[in-house]
């Protein structure tokens, strides 16, 4: 789509071996930037993004399945992390988020959170399509962990309300 990109990683020496395979693969000709950095303070990086599109930290890997209760303190730290997330984003998003995020596939059910309610709680709402139903769900038959795929709004411009950030309006 030709838009720069900047990236946050704990890692970025991995993030820009990714970057650098999409501009290898997907003739990406836009520019990337690198910040090693803590998603849960994007406060202190970024005042205003149009867009995120990330897939945060999805949990430990698991070698076999995990038990219901394995999989249920996993989800919950989980969600502790991916509330702080929302809380930074819902400060400087004036867009949309991309987002894959987790369930666990344990051996007799699948743990999911509840992030809708994190996401709406932080000023999003899920995006509907008539093409396709949201979340999107895509995983290897044997994968312990699922992804699934998030499209959130913010579901006011920071011109419709008082700027968190400046608390101006």
């Amino acid at each position: 789509m030709g838009k720069d990109v900047i990236g946050m990683d704990r890692n970025i020496k991995e993030a820009r071996e990714n970057l650098n395979w999409l501009k290898r693969n997907f003739n990406f000709n836009g520019e990337f930037k690198l910040i090693e950095g803590d998603a849960n303070r994007l406060t202190e990086y970024f005042d205003r993004v149009e867009c995120v599109v990330t897939e945060p930290y999805m949990g430990p890997y698991f070698k076999k399945l995990p038990s219901v209760g394995k999989g249920k303190r996993v989800m919950r730290s989980l969600m502790q992390l991916y509330q702080g997330l929302f809380r930074e984003l819902g400060k400087i998003v004036d867009g949309r988020v991309v987002i894959i995020l987790p369930a666990i596939r344990t051996y007799k059910k699948v743990i999911g959170g509840d992030f809708l309610n994190i996401a709406e709680g932080n000023g999003f709402k899920l995006v509907k399509s008539r093409l396709v139903e949201l979340p999107i769900s895509y995983n290897n038959p044997r994968a312990k962990v699922l992804r699934e795929i998030w499209v959130l709004q913010r579901a006011f411009s920071f011109s419709q309300k008082e700027n968190p950030r400046t608390k101006e309006k």
